[in-house]
């Protein structure tokens, strides 16, 4: 019996579990489950799985174990994750937790699956027909369910297509793209995704807003399909479109798959200029900024794309040109938000602190380099920052997202409420970090970590030695926190923080349980749920162990909207590739290997004390 947790964000509380009850067709008839359906207004699997699951609830009060199960059933099956890249394994749990996760395909039983092949014939919706069929095909290898899937995935994506809200008509066709492939490329199925795509291509031009048409062109290159003309035409006229309006990443996007077309189709010299520009979009953004960090940044993404090119010593040299002026600006850029503190001064004094040194002594080294901002000067800094600038206390801001999309405001400073003022206060708290972030982590964090990789050869075995004496990391958790430091050590920070975030949130819980603090709380059901990084961040006792300063940095860091609020952006699945590659993420990456090594460092200086002491004695004596 597998427990399907579904504690979503909306109204997704139901606790339902499957026990392989045998059903039949005759059950499903019964409860007249495609009503569920018809009064969903989004024909989408992941609007009917808590509709199915509430109805599980209702059986199961009123004791009927066979409609609990066949409601169950279709809940977990729609609750899956769509992966529609991975062609394998293209379903996932929706959620993973400490304590489980929630239903995967390899869960449902034979028993299940035979159920499911009975009701199968009879599905009119397109949605739940491919999401079945495609089960079938993935655990019995049903062909005719696969045909029947791939068709009602195209179904469904029309019935989802929106190019503004493009992602989850777009998965469909993915989906199906993937599957027919499998079928075979001479299948009849296969020429009707391929059909598909470019009738969509056809019917929106270019003129969609997003990336609808990026994608769909990306799809048929990978199998060489298409007329390369058309579309490297339809790219263009995207592109330059797209710069017009200044949307750099977008102009970049179809240059690229222009210059894959063009390929395609072997324009050499149409695929050389479309490469160029994009490496131009890099220096046109870069003139864009005021932020000499930021120009720096897209100027050597410039060159690097003219090095792949080849050929281009000239523009090259010209861009450097221009690179190296902005760098010599950085440091004064950087004074300004630290103070008058000298940059350069900064990352030569951090390098010079880690060269030379065993691994080891070089990490502990890069662990004190910096110290997390000081609670105390940032309350100050707050209150001097609203005297200073009076129009900020007079218009309180909002807080937006990649899309534009208000997801906070800025507490009232001048509200009369005094917990509103104390709230405005610790806002710009955060705010006033992550300046502290930047500095600290372009001046001293990664100027160390770069010449540590170029002086050792790490290895996973090297931060397994470091993780094994510390108080902060749980048994059997070693591994994991060894992997997680060792790959933001290389400069993996995708990986590093997919896999540290989930182990802070543990080990805080441990820390707090080992003090005597309750780490679980009790549902109105009797179970006990673990409480979050949301939750146990705010303990009083926390600040004993790590200090107010560490904890202040975690809580902007990680679950605060008015910092970072990286812990619950990634868990919803709100970081793009580039967020991965903010400031932040290294900080937060030092910041985790800092409260991991402090006690080692604590440890092996008290070790190397007691040595002396007992030298000492021996010469006296």
């Amino acid at each position: 019996m597998y427990m399907f947790n579904m504690n979503y964000p909306v109204k997704r509380t139901v606790n339902m579990s499957l026990r392989n009850i045998a059903i039949t067709k005759s059950d499903f008839d019964e409860i007249k489950w495609c009503s569920v359906i018809d009064e969903s207004e989004k024909k989408e699997c992941h609007s009917y799985d808590s509709r199915f699951f509430a109805k599980a609830k209702e059986a199961a009060e009123i004791g009927n174990e066979r409609a609990e199960e066949a409601w169950t059933l279709l809940g977990a099956i729609c609750s899956f994750h769509m992966n529609a890249g991975n062609k394998d394994e293209p379903f996932g749990p929706m959620l993973v937790m400490q304590t489980g996760r929630s239903a995967i395909v390899a869960d449902l039983s034979p028993e299940h699956l035979q159920a499911l092949t009975e009701i199968f014939p009879d599905i009119q919706d397109p949605e739940i027909r491919a999401r079945i069929g495609d089960v079938l095909w993935l655990t019995k290898r049903d062909f005719r369910a696969a045909v029947i899937a791939v068709e009602a995935y195209l179904e469904s994506a029309i019935a989802l297509e929106d190019p503004s809200e493009w992602t989850t008509g777009f998965e469909r066709i993915e989906r199906a793209f993937r599957l027919s492939a499998t079928l075979g490329k001479k299948a009849v199925a296969y020429d009707k995704v391929v059909s598909h795509i470019e009738s969509v291509l056809d019917k929106y031009n270019g003129n969609d807003p997003l990336f609808l048409s990026a994608k769909l062109m990306e799809l048929l290159l990978e199998h060489r399909h298409g007329d390369p003309v058309k579309y490297s035409e339809i790219c263009r006229k995207v592109a330059q479109q797209s710069e017009t309006q200044g949307n750099y990443r977008r102009a970049r996007d179809y240059w690229e798959i222009k210059s894959k077309w063009d390929a395609l189709a072997k324009n050499q010299d149409e695929e050389k200029s479309a490469k160029i520009n994009v490496a131009e979009t890099f220096v046109k953004e870069a003139a864009q900024t005021d932020s000499a960090l930021v120009t720096a940044k897209w100027l050597e993404q410039a060159i690097q794309v003219y090095r792949r090119i080849g050929g281009q010593k000239k523009r090259i040299d010209e861009i450097h040109a221009q690179l190296v002026e902005v760098q010599n600006r950085t440091p004064e850029e950087m004074q300004e938000f630290h103070h008058q503190q000298d940059a350069s001064e900064l990352i030569e004094s951090s390098i010079a602190k880690v060269t030379g040194k065993s691994l080891h002594d070089g990490i502990f080294a890069l662990c004190l380099l910096v110290s997390p901002p000081k609670v105390s000067r940032l309350k100050k800094q707050a209150v001097d920052s609203f005297k200073k600038y009076i129009f900020k206390s007079l218009f309180p801001g909002v807080i937006v997202n990649e899309k534009g999309k208000v997801i906070g405001r800025q507490p009232d400073i001048n509200s009369n409420d005094p917990e509103e003022v104390e709230r405005a206060k610790r806002a710009e708290m955060f705010s006033l970090a992550q300046f502290d972030h930047i500095i600290d982590t372009q001046g001293a964090i990664e100027p160390a970590r770069r010449q540590l990789l170029q002086e050792h050869n790490v290895n996973l075995g090297d931060f397994l030695s470091l993780v094994k004496y510390s108080p902060f990391v749980p048994e059997n958790r070693e591994q994991i926190y060894a992997r997680g430091l060792y790959e933001g050590m290389k400069g993996d920070f995708v990986v590093a923080v997919h896999l540290l975030i989930p182990q802070i949130e543990n080990s805080i819980r441990e820390i707090l349980e080992h003090k005597g603090i309750a780490v679980s709380k009790l549902d109105d059901q009797g179970i006990q749920n673990g409480r979050d990084l949301n939750d146990i961040l705010y303990e009083p006792a926390l600040k004993e162990v790590l200090g107010e300063d560490i904890v202040f940095d975690l809580q902007g860091l990680l679950i605060e909207r008015h910092g970072s609020n990286f812990r619950n952006r990634l868990a919803h699945g709100l970081v793009s590739d580039d967020g991965f590659y903010i400031v932040e993420v290294p900080y937060l990456w030092w910041l985790i290997l800092r409260i991991v090594c402090l006690p080692v460092i604590a440890h092996l200086k008290e070790q190397q004390n007691k040595k002396v002491e007992e030298d000492n004695k021996k010469e006296d004596e």
